[in-house]
């Protein structure tokens, strides 16, 4: 996991390596995260956007953009961020979580996921994963 560099607002890191975001994602979402990573062989970048009053609306839409894989947790996201769900959702890159119905948004994305574990096979081959969580 020395290849892996987290990344807060405002800070951008524009390199060659794999970029993985996530938006509001719960403790245990952020330990199957790290997991995931510890044997990963390629670089990689992990954006974290958590912030709790200000809200960087720039630096979020922009890392969205360049990242490569992106992971929501819908349940934990406040208010001032839901008005870009939809439009998060709508990119094949994002996987979102919900512990509720997916109220609508399984319409925009077959992405939805209960587990970090579901997206491994994504991530397997693309930031050489050696062992399977």
């Amino acid at each position: 996991m020395d290849s892996v560099t987290i990344i807060t607002p405002p800070d951008k890191l524009l390199n060659q390596s794999f970029n993985i975001f996530l938006i509001y994602p719960s403790i245990p979402i952020k330990a199957d995260v790290q997991q995931l990573l510890t044997s990963t062989k390629k670089p990689c970048n992990v954006y974290l956007y958590e912030l709790e009053s200000y809200h960087d609306y720039d630096w979020l839409l922009t890392i969205f953009k360049i990242c490569d894989l992106c992971v929501l947790d819908l349940d934990t996201i406040p208010q001032d961020i839901k008005r870009f769900e939809s439009y998060f959702l709508s990119s094949a890159k994002t996987f979102y979580f919900t512990t509720g119905s997916p109220q609508g948004y399984d319409l925009i994305s077959k992405n939805h996921i209960f587990s970090i574990d579901s997206i491994y096979t994504y991530l397997g081959d693309i930031i050489e994963i050696s062992k399977k969580i």
